[in-house]
């Protein structure tokens, strides 16, 4: 990787540092921060257990947030028995009137090596496949089980989402899953739930950005507008929309809580 993003500061005189782009320094700190504390747990799984919990609670803070009254079931509200066993079903169910978002939050970040050898077969068949799955499978469950027929009348949209996985919605990235899933299965359905969008993977910003805009837009119609050109990203046809909304989220504030990045903009103008 570069030297800037290892260091993304530099030395004058004895006690005074010098960063000439303060947001590499953020990163380094904040995402690379995920890394430096993962490596010294002896049990990754552990720190991932934990970290979700906490990135879990933060999604249901932008959803309560943004809900303008609507109802919220957590995890915990939902239970059901699967062959004789407590199952889970999904993180958060939002109902919107006559639609019902099922909500999966998941903990896991592309490794550090995997973005910089552009290699991500490995993350893919491991979490995002594995994920599909699961979602495919919960939506199967709502069909299957007594505790679940309160969804069956409710329009479904599942929704993964991650803290930031790069590349995540482009061509690039739907055809690598594709690529991978046709190498270690022969799963159609599968394979057909990518192709056609029918389960939405969204990053930690681009969730934002679609919850505060929902009112404007179906997924539906920001996943076609993605496939027919791929200059597009969620990003930038949500902000073309004549009633945009932009609203600061609470990852903004805490960031411009420790580094007054409010105050370095002023300065740039």
């Amino acid at each position: 990787p570069p030297r800037s993003t290892l260091f993304p500061y530099t030395t004058l005189f004895r006690s005074m540092y010098i960063v000439p782009l303060p947001h590499l320094l953020i990163n380094k700190l904040f995402i690379d921060l995920y890394y430096t504390i993962q490596n010294s747990y002896d049990n990754i799984l552990t720190f991932r257990n934990e970290f979700g919990l906490i990135f879990e609670k933060y999604i249901g803070s932008i959803i309560k947030e943004n809900l303008e009254g609507f109802q919220i079931l957590s995890e915990k509200d939902v239970q059901y028995k699967k062959n004789k066993s407590k199952a889970d079903f999904v993180d958060w169910i939002v109902f919107d009137n006559d639609t019902a978002y099922l909500i999966d939050v998941k903990a896991a970040m592309l490794p550090l090596k995997s973005i910089y050898n552009t290699n991500m077969s490995d993350f893919i068949q491991t979490h995002i496949i594995k994920d599909y799955k699961q979602m495919l499978m919960h939506l199967k469950d709502i069909y299957q089980f007594e505790e679940l027929k309160f969804l069956r009348d409710k329009k479904i949209i599942p929704i993964i989402i991650y803290k930031d996985v790069p590349l995540l919605n482009t061509y690039l990235f739907k055809d690598a899953i594709i690529h991978n899933l046709k190498q270690i299965s022969s799963n159609i359905e599968l394979i057909n739930v990518v192709e056609n969008n029918t389960i939405y993977l969204l990053n930690l910003a681009e969730f934002q950005l679609f919850w505060i805009n929902r009112m404007n837009f179906q997924l539906s119609e920001i996943f076609e507008i993605l496939d027919s050109d791929p200059k597009e990203s969620i990003r930038t046809i949500i902000e073309k929309h004549p009633q945009f909304n932009y609203k600061v989220t609470e990852w903004s504030k805490i960031i411009d809580r420790i580094f007054n990045v409010s105050k370095y903009k002023a300065y740039c103008k």
